[in-house]
């Protein structure tokens, strides 16, 4: 479509790349005529652009993290969002969302439900992309720890051992730093609370720094069924922290007998 401007001749309405290419205008009145031949270079000129710069929002008292932005392309784009190296696909926490608002224009968002410091925390990446080019909208997610929450003080492991009672044992280990009484809490591969019993011993001992200790869960016995992600949650006044740990363990699956790991 063209757009006559009175006087200085016309203008493309809505450029695109795809006007590019050499252009001739003629002049003509009673006494004669002449031409101006021009090209048109329009390389880019159809990329998408940020309406709305990224920005991080929540809602539901913070149960909710939104990155959102808004672009305007005229040529069709495509969405990818991006953590680090790994494509971010739709799941229970993860709701990928695209409206096209009218006018070329469009809203993009990720909301993670649930945010978690170990999971989410780093730079997320979202890429609009057409045929004439992309823009890049870029998302450093942070958690403030407040004074005196939980936090690691050193990798979580998983150790093997014989215990006091010369039975074999794998002991999750954790170091942490907390003040006010901080409380630990193991949650096995069900998600259900665990207890003290004759396979599963429960320790926190002071480490000898600044509020500094060390969490153990000792599973005696342990068999094949006893495979799956464990939780450590410790929890004072000033917050919270969560650390997972992975248990493999090769064999046949034993139904019989105690089954206290699931309890």
């Amino acid at each position: 479509m063209r757009r006559l401007k009175p006087q200085t001749g016309w203008l493309p309405w809505d450029l695109a790349d795809s006007d590019a290419g050499a252009y001739r205008c003629a002049i003509v009145n009673p006494f004669g005529k002449g031409n101006a031949n021009f090209n048109l270079k329009l390389t880019g000129f159809s990329s998408p652009t940020f309406i709305e710069k990224p920005q991080i929002s929540s809602r539901d008292d913070g149960r909710v993290m939104i990155m959102e932005f808004k672009a305007k392309s005229i040529l069709k784009p495509t969405f990818v969002w991006q953590k680090g190296d790994e494509i971010v696909a739709e799941s229970d926490r993860y709701k990928i969302i695209l409206k096209e608002t009218g006018n070329h224009e469009y809203y993009a968002a990720l909301e993670i439900v649930e945010p978690k410091k170990e999971k989410d925390a780093g730079q997320f990446v979202c890429t609009a992309k057409n045929e004439s080019g992309k823009l890049t909208a870029t998302f450093s997610v942070k958690f403030e720890v407040p004074q005196g929450a939980p936090t690691f003080t050193r990798k979580p492991q998983i150790l093997q051992k014989t215990s006091d009672s010369g039975d074999p044992a794998i002991v999750f280990d954790i170091g942490f730093q907390a003040d006010q009484n901080p409380e630990v809490i193991w949650l096995n591969p069900k998600g259900k609370k665990m207890k003290e019993s004759s396979r599963i011993k429960f320790g926190l001992t002071p480490d000898g720094g600044a509020n500094t200790y060390t969490a153990q869960l000792e599973l005696k016995n342990y068999k094949a069924k006893d495979s799956g992600t464990y939780t450590c949650n410790i929890k004072n006044d000033a917050g919270e922290a969560n650390v997972e740990l992975t248990l493999n363990i090769e064999g046949p699956l034993d139904d019989a007998g105690d089954d206290e790991s699931q309890a």
